[in-house]
């Protein structure tokens, strides 16, 4: 989502009835005009490629976009893609990203297929950055790093990358990137995992203050809040239904 622009952005995605070879796509979604538009993005393209990672940065009104092997930024503005890192890595899919604002870092999280093991990467998008990944080790959250397309989101109230998985659908899992920890907490009423990981479908929403879960099309949609407001000192202790 661009909030900048109150659009949602997709790139890629195969025909249902296609061999399953990708496309190179971008469009974007006006919600005002409820009304899907198709970009006609100058720069290089990333590739047409199955699990590619994608994030929005507050900071620049920029989208983030890593195709397994290149990161890069689209500008809606400008409608341009701007290939940012020089030299290429080979991440396998099965992982997830999202950007902490605040240390301008864009995390990624879950298992490489390449690796064969679960991994979490960062890239600085800072200014000034040489835009090399580099893998961090953490404690505290195995079962979410080695899990398929975990869902991932970064929460501004408790200033931590907040994580949830079908591995463990109780769980929910907060990433301290300064001291590289994971900490979990346990809420009941997760969802029944639907086997297809949950990719983009965990998002913190700013406006309601509450992390919103969709696992999957014929299951209800769940939110969940992590603080507890001023008014009611005990925190929730499972997710709601939607």
């Amino acid at each position: 989502y661009i909030q900048s622009v109150d659009r949602m952005f997709v790139f890629g995605g195969s025909l249902a009835c296609s061999s399953g070879n990708f496309g190179r796509d971008t469009w974007t979604f006006d919600f005002s005009a409820m009304r899907w538009q198709r970009m006609n993005p100058s720069g290089p393209l990333p590739r047409a490629l199955a699990g590619i990672l994608t994030a929005y940065d507050p900071n620049t009104g920029l989208v983030f976009l890593h195709d397994l092997q290149h990161l890069y930024s689209y500008d809606f503005s400008r409608d341009a893609y701007t290939r940012l890192s020089t030299t290429g890595v080979q991440f396998g899919y099965h992982m997830n990203a999202t950007i902490d604002p605040k240390r301008r870092k864009f995390v990624i999280v879950g298992w490489d297929r390449e690796a064969n093991a679960g991994r979490v990467y960062e890239y600085d998008i800072g200014s000034g950055s040489n835009y090399l990944v580099r893998q961090i080790q953490t404690s505290g959250g195995s079962t979410v790093v080695r899990t398929y397309y975990p869902g991932i989101d970064y929460d501004p109230v408790s200033d931590r990358i907040v994580a949830w998985s079908e591995d463990s659908p109780n769980l929910v899992y907060s990433l301290d990137l300064d001291s590289r920890t994971w900490t979990s907490q346990s809420f009941a009423g997760g969802p029944t995992p639907a086997g297809n990981g949950t990719h983009g479908r965990w998002k913190y929403s700013a406006e309601s203050g509450v992390f919103v879960l969709v696992n999957r099309v014929d299951q209800n949609v769940r939110v969940l809040r992590l603080g507890a407001p001023a008014a009611k000192p005990n925190p929730p202790t499972q997710f709601g239904v939607q």
